[in-house]
């Protein structure tokens, strides 16, 4: 009877186990880099999976700008998507945390460089 208890344990730690390696938690946001071309701020799309590392029944998505106070723009559920509004810039950082305040994921918003203008092909 302890062999059965044994095994069926052992059994349910493995496949809880495996049921969570399957479940991949992410966040991803659209675009995750732009031209810096004198756009100015722009609108990214958010779309996230927590469910397998958050402790709780909700997450907090904020935004975070060098020098300003975090914006928290999305308390939502475990598994959604969002657009922001039009403040994301260069060097914005979406922050997803758990009820706790426990940081889950992180992506930073990036610039690059402008494409070099054509060359001209008049002769001067």
């Amino acid at each position: 009877m302890a062999r059965v208890v044994i095994v069926i344990l052992v059994l349910a730690v493995t496949f809880a186990a495996i049921h969570r390696l399957r479940r991949h938690d992410y966040l991803s946001v659209t675009p995750s880099t732009f031209p810096a071309c004198g756009q100015g701020d722009i609108v990214v799309h958010v779309k996230w999976d927590m469910r397998g590392t958050a402790s709780g029944h909700y997450v907090l998505l904020e935004g975070r700008q060098l020098g300003l106070l975090p914006r928290i723009f999305a308390p939502g559920t475990l598994v959604g998507e969002i657009d922001t509004g039009r403040w994301v810039n260069d060097g914005t950082t979406i922050i997803v945390t758990d009820e706790k305040g426990r940081v889950l994921a992180m992506r930073t918003i990036e610039s690059t460089e402008c494409p070099a203008a054509p060359a001209s092909t008049h002769a001067l």
